[in-house]
């Protein structure tokens, strides 16, 4: 009998379409209510590597769903916490090189959050 290699990347679930679809349609009438299993289900999204090679593909309103989901989820669940690993920065980013960012989200994100690196970033990552 032979042991593999434990791999900890392969217990990482792939962001899929059908997830996108699921997260985006956490937040309802700009609530997010979570059971605390759903919070812990989800918490392994925050911070999760394949977003900048997903966000490419996902659509602007899209892009604005889950850039309410996680910067409310942020200020709601200790387990969210990313403050500068947050993806809303990623999908932010993606939002400007559309040119589809607008200033009303970016005044929402800042009236929403305490992260002191929303909507844009670390200032050390502009450099």
């Amino acid at each position: 009998m032979s042991v593999g290699e434990f791999d900890p990347a392969s217990l990482v679930e792939e962001i899929s379409e059908e997830l996108i679809d699921q997260l985006c349609s956490l937040v309802a009438d700009g609530e997010l209510k979570l059971e605390p299993e759903e919070i812990l289900r989800y918490a392994i999204f925050v911070k999760h590597e394949g977003w900048k090679a997903k966000v490419p593909e996902i659509g602007s309103k899209a892009l604005m769903e889950l850039i309410r989901l996680f910067t409310l989820g942020e200020e709601q669940y200790s387990e969210w916490i990313a403050e500068e690993k947050s993806p809303v920065i990623i999908f932010v980013r993606e939002l400007k090189t559309r040119d589809q960012f607008e200033d009303s989200i970016k005044q929402w994100i800042k009236n929403t959050t305490t992260n002191k690196f929303l909507p844009h970033g670390s200032l050390m990552d502009l450099l």
